[in-house]
């Protein structure tokens, strides 16, 4: 199931092995900006890397899917595979939850996102339904 609302995202990273010192999240306006173009979204939606960065897990990133954010993400761990990135984000729904680490430059952990779909779950009986039965 394709989500097009807002995510949370909560995005940190470990710079000990940046080549040119600190890494500050200005160095991420460029490379965000580039790929926002190139796959036609709100170039607005740089800003978002900075209200993350000031205030982790602020909702953002409208109209983009959990499968585009992630894209982004690996498209700037790939731009600098030096600094170890770390990205948790949750949408609007409730199963709409995954985690990524980068690693120079690489995908090196995953998990999610998780979706129920248009499924039904069935709800399990607990003990206070089953008196009423």
């Amino acid at each position: 199931m394709t989500k097009h609302y807002r995510t949370r995202l909560e995005f940190t990273w470990d710079d000990s092995q940046y080549q040119d010192g600190d890494f500050t999240p200005q160095k991420l306006e460029p490379v965000v900006t580039e790929w926002l173009a190139q796959h036609g979204f709100d170039p607005n939606t740089t800003h978002d890397f900075d209200a993350t960065v000031d205030e982790p897990f602020s909702y953002g990133f409208t109209g983009m899917t959990s499968e585009q954010l992630i894209a982004l993400l690996v498209h700037i761990a790939s731009a600098f595979p030096d600094v170890h990135f770390y990205a948790r984000g949750a949408g609007e729904s409730f199963g709409d939850m995954w985690l990524r680490e980068f690693h120079k430059g690489k995908t090196i952990f995953s998990a999610g996102p998780y979706q129920t779909g248009n499924q039904e779950i069935e709800k399990k009986r607990g003990w206070f339904d089953r008196l009423f039965r």
